[in-house]
C-alpha cells in the first residue's frame, strides 16, 4: 500500500543501487589505503548548498536511495536523485563521504574538521539515511565527542532514533504509524493538517516567502532541535501532481467511516 513505485521505477533502482554497489566498493577501497593530510580538514560536510537552511548548518550528505534502507515511499519522487546526478561535483563528492563514514577513523576525521570550522550545528543526510547500525554507532560517538555540536535529521531507520538519548542530538523519524500502516510525514496542505489534527504532528511553516523574507530553518525557526512529530508541506508544481496525500486520506477515510 505505501509503495507508490512502479515496476519500471523498481527496477531502474534496482540496476542502479547495483552499479553503485560496484563503483562504490573501488571507493571504500581506495578511502582506507589512502592516508589523508592532518593540516587541513577533510570537507565532509558542506554549507550554504540548501537555501532554506540557516548557513550556520553544515550537512552531512550521502548517496540517496542506496544509503536508504526504507525508501519505498520517498524513492520515486526524491530531489537528492537529481543533484545526484552531477558527475563532475556532487556524485564524486557524496560517494566519498560514504566511503568515509566507513573508515575507522571516520570520528577523528569528522571531529577535526567540525572544531577547525568552528561548527555548531550539523544536519545529518539532507541525502542518504542511517545505512547500518555500525553507521549509527559511529554518529553516536561523533556526538558524544563533540558536545559543543547540535546534530539533528530524519529518518526513516527506527533503530536510530537511540541516538535521541543524548543531549546534543534530535533525530525525527520520518513515517507516521497509523491504523493501515506507517505513511510518509510529507504531503499536500490538507495532508498536513490531517497529520496535525489527528496524529498532533507539527506542520512546518516554510514556504516559498521565507526567503525573501530573511527567514530560515534553524536560523529563525528551531522546532526540529526539539520535536518529534513534524511534518511538510509540498507546494507548487510537485503538490498538484501529488497522487500519495489524495490516497492515504481516502484510505483512512474509509477505516474510520
Amino acid at each position: 500500500m505505501t509503495n507508490r513505485l512502479t515496476t519500471e521505477q523498481k527496477t531502474c533502482i534496482e540496476i542502479n543501487m547495483q552499479q553503485f554497489q560496484e563503483r562504490i566498493s573501488k571507493i571504500v577501497e581506495d578511502a582506507n589505503n589512502y592516508k589523508f593530510k592532518t593540516n587541513r580538514p577533510l570537507e565532509i560536510f558542506s554549507e550554504g548548498k540548501n537555501s532554506k537552511l540557516a548557513a550556520k548548518v553544515s550537512i552531512l550528505n550521502l548517496p540517496p536511495i542506496a544509503t536508504c534502507p526504507n525508501c519505498a515511499t520517498c524513492a520515486g519522487t526524491c530531489y537528492a536523485t537529481l543533484r545526484y546526478g552531477d558527475r563532475t561535483h556532487v556524485q564524486p563528492r557524496w560517494d566519498r563521504n560514504l566511503a568515509v563514514t566507513k573508515r575507522a577513523d571516520f570520528v577523528e576525521l569528522a571531529t577535526r574538521e567540525l572544531k577547525y570550522k568552528g561548527t555548531t550545528l550539523v544536519r545529518y543526510h539532507e541525502s542518504g539515511d542511517f545505512y547500518s547500525e555500525e553507521y549509527i554507532d559511529k554518529c553516536m560517538e561523533l556526538a558524544i565527542a563533540n558536545p559543543q555540536v547540535f546534530f539533528y535529521g530524519y529518518t526513516k531507520v527506527k533503530s536510530a532514533l537511540r541516538l535521541n538519548a543524548l543531549a546534543n542530538v534530535n533525530v525525527i523519524y520520518s513515517l507516521v504509524e497509523t491504523s493501515i500502516g506507517e505513511i510518509r510525514n510529507y504531503g499536500t496542505k490538507e495532508y498536513c493538517e490531517m497529520l496535525q489534527n489527528d496524529y498532533d504532528y507539527f506542520v512546518c511553516p516554510h514556504d516559498s516567502t521565507w526567503k525573501e523574507q530573511g527567514l530560515s530553518c534553524m536560523g529563525t525557526c528551531e522546532e526540529c532541535k526539539t520535536r518529534d512529530k513534524v511534518c511538510f508541506v509540498i507546494h507548487g508544481r510537485k503538490a498538484k501532481q501529488d497522487t500519495y496525500s489524495k490516497t492515504i486520506l481516502d484510505k483512512l477515510n474509509s477505516v474510520t467511516s
